[in-house]
């Protein structure tokens, strides 16, 4: 779910929960034990970062955690990765030539071994969220996930991240739709006859955040639980749109 709190009718203040990438991310630091040896920190507590040699001092980075890996709809293959967002450390010294240590901050959850650090990035955002509702994204997609990995159930307040990014032509601030997937339930022989069955409309969504393959979406609002797999975007297009391209 989103970090944050409202502060107005309009606006809410909230902290982007993960990453979809597309590859295993590759960090500059992994997280190793505590000034007095535990396998954990906490907030404003310092530890030993084993680091590749790319860390500056006094930089901030951002530490993240392995989530799960993706699957490719109806295969064994990977379609990406998602991470936890766990919170930033300050580089306080790397003298040693294997290990920084490195204070931890603004933390989500316990740094755990083996969390690592990546380049920093923005991770607070304040969503609008009362518009006209415009700058709908023309892009179909589908939910992958929401911010707890373990819950297959969303609504309204919660965070869903898609199977579509930059490279698709999503950006941060743009609008999806969301739509019942009334397919995923139907064995996939019997699909084609499904087709032209349009999903229902059940909600909005606002990208928070975007990769290259994923985007990660605020849920505005919405009329009942969405649920993995669930449709973003105009709904039976996408269906059609991907049906079309199994049967070729």
């Amino acid at each position: 779910q989103a970090v944050g709190n409202f502060y107005s009718s309009k606006y809410v203040e909230l902290t982007v929960p993960g990453f979809y990438f597309e590859k295993i991310k590759k960090s500059v630091a992994k997280f190793h034990y505590s000034l007095d040896g535990a396998i954990t920190i906490s907030n404003n507590e310092v530890g030993f970062f084993e680091h590749n040699g790319d860390l500056e001092v006094e930089s901030v980075y951002l530490i993240i955690r392995f989530s799960k890996r993706v699957r490719k709809e109806g295969s064994l293959f990977t379609a990406g990765y998602l991470y936890q967002y766990i919170g930033k450390a300050r580089v306080i010294d790397k003298d040693h030539p294997d290990y920084a240590v490195c204070e931890a901050f603004e933390i989500q959850s316990q740094v755990e071994r083996g969390d690592i650090l990546i380049p920093y990035r923005s991770v607070r955002r304040t969503l609008l969220i009362e518009d006209n509702f415009t700058n709908f994204s023309k892009t179909d997609a589908k939910i992958i996930s929401f911010a707890d990995p373990i819950n297959t159930l969303g609504g309204e307040g919660d965070i869903a991240y898609i199977d579509r990014g930059e490279s698709h032509g999503i950006e941060r601030g743009q609008l999806f739709k969301v739509y019942i997937n009334s397919f995923k339930n139907i064995p996939r022989y019997m699909r084609s006859a499904y087709e032209k069955n349009e999903a229902s409309y059940i909600g909005f969504m606002r990208i928070i955040d975007t990769t290259k393959i994923g985007a990660t979406g605020y849920i505005l609002m919405s009329t009942r639980e969405l649920s993995k797999d669930d449709f973003v975007g105009s709904g039976w297009l996408y269906w059609l749109t991907w049906n079309t391209k199994r049967k070729a």
